[in-house]
Formats: structure tokens, sequence, C-alpha cells
């Protein structure tokens, strides 16, 4: 084999490589892309149940605040009542002097 020859078969050997090297690459990248492509799933689907833990106290609180307000009014309708019924005493009690 001449000198020409030996070259253009070490250059055909070395870009072959280089297509191997390229290829071997490709598939590392792919790999750690489908990995984080199930991460990023993962993380979805945690986020949604969270969210979905998120709403269900959510309605917990909110139905809590809203017995609260009801015992309030109840409360202030007693106090009403209360003072009613002092007012009726004082007056009472007034008059029979």
């Amino acid at each position: 084999m001449d000198v020409v020859s030996i070259s253009s078969v070490a250059s055909i050997v070395g870009v072959i490589g280089v297509g191997f090297s390229v290829l071997k690459e490709k598939i590392k990248h792919a790999e750690e892309m489908g990995q984080i492509k199930q991460q990023i799933r993962s993380l979805e689907a945690r986020m949604t149940e969270q969210a979905g833990h998120v709403m269900g106290i959510r309605g917990v609180l909110e139905t809590s605040n809203t017995d609260i307000r009801n015992d309030i009014s109840q409360i202030q309708q007693s106090i009403v009542r209360l003072e009613a019924s002092i007012t009726q005493i004082i007056n009472s009690v007034t008059e029979r002097r």
C-alpha cells in the first residue's frame, strides 16, 4: 500500500470513530432526556396530588370559617336577647320604686 492509501484508510477509520463517538453521545443524551422527562412526570404527579390535598384543606377551612361565623351570629343574637331581658328587668325594678 502506498502512503495515500494508508492515509485514506486512516481518515476513513477516523471518520467512522468520530461517527461512533457522536452516536454514543446522542444515545447518552437521549437516556438523560428520558430520565429528565420521567422526573418531570413524577413531579407533576406529586404537584397534582398536593394540589388536591390543598383544595381539601381549603374546603375544610371554609367550612370551619362558615361554622364559626354561624356561631358568632348566634352569640350576637343571644346577647341582643339578654340585653332586652336586662332592660325589661331594670325597667320593672325602676317602676316599682
